[in-house]
């Protein structure tokens, strides 16, 4: 993934110099500039060095991405049959409720959640959302009456929330330093994410059939954990963010 995200970056062939390049600290650069006529091989021929922290959070973060919508894609034809199924009476309406419940969450703690990924971080609220996501989901599979159900469901999109408000946040605090490159940076994450809804439903409905429906909620369960997993490993990116905008204006605290 790195690699792609650094092709995508200086074009072919410029995987290994997009890894090999700003190895310490003191060479990297966090914009998409290029280096003066008589400087280093990095700026030779015209070719942008690239902060490889940069490469490496954007392979994490779509790689983390992936583990996730791999559980969510998987599930897409198995929640309305588990729901009709456990029911029983219930009309398609009331099918159409309970699904919708982890959307209802979302609306009431999208703006919430944004001041606290504003206040406290983008990665507390990112791998702690997908634990609340997996925990939901798990508690999804075992459970016996609707009212639990819809209970666990409404967890699911508070964990949906916090994880999505904070992930989008980081993405655009990784574009501002490349700023030049942010669509192609996005183009990546969003293929990688996005790739697996390409095949998830049919591997589901199949899942779903050959072993049950509760092991389609196991299975996107242990996605949102792994997703969860990788998040740990990315920095924080707020600190930066604000050093950035506060160098951006002029007159504003020195942020050392």
């Amino acid at each position: 993934l790195t690699s792609l995200v650094c092709l995508a970056l200086q074009g072919e062939g410029g995987g290994k110099r997009c890894l090999s390049t700003a190895a310490t600290p003191e060479e990297a650069e966090p914009s998409s500039s290029v280096a003066p006529p008589g400087g280093d091989d990095h700026g030779r021929r015209g070719e942008p060095s690239y902060d490889p922290t940069l490469v490496r959070s954007v392979g994490i973060l779509s790689a983390s991405q992936l583990m996730l919508n791999m559980g969510f894609s998987q599930m897409v034809p198995v929640i309305p049959l588990f729901v009709a199924q456990m029911g029983g009476h219930l009309s398609s309406t009331g099918v159409g409720m309970v699904i919708s419940a982890p959307s209802a969450a979302m609306l009431l703690l999208n703006v919430p959640l944004g001041r606290v990924c504003d206040t406290v971080g983008r990665k507390p609220l990112m791998y702690i959302g997908t634990l609340l996501t997996a925990i939901g989901t798990l508690l999804t599979a075992f459970s016996s009456t609707v009212p639990v159900l819809a209970a666990c469901r409404l967890l699911v999109g508070a964990g949906i929330c916090a994880s999505s408000t904070g992930s989008s946040a980081y993405m655009a605090d990784l574009t501002d330093r490349a700023p030049s490159h942010r669509a192609k940076i996005m183009g990546v994450n969003q293929a990688v994410a996005g790739s697996i809804w390409v095949i998830g439903p049919t591997v589901g409905g199949w899942l779903a059939e050959t072993y049950g429906y509760q092991n389609s909620f196991l299975v996107a369960s242990a996605g949102a954990t792994l997703c969860s997993l990788g998040y740990m490993g990315l920095p924080e990116t707020l600190v930066a963010a604000a050093a950035t905008q506060s160098r951006a204006v002029p007159g504003g605290p020195e942020v050392k």
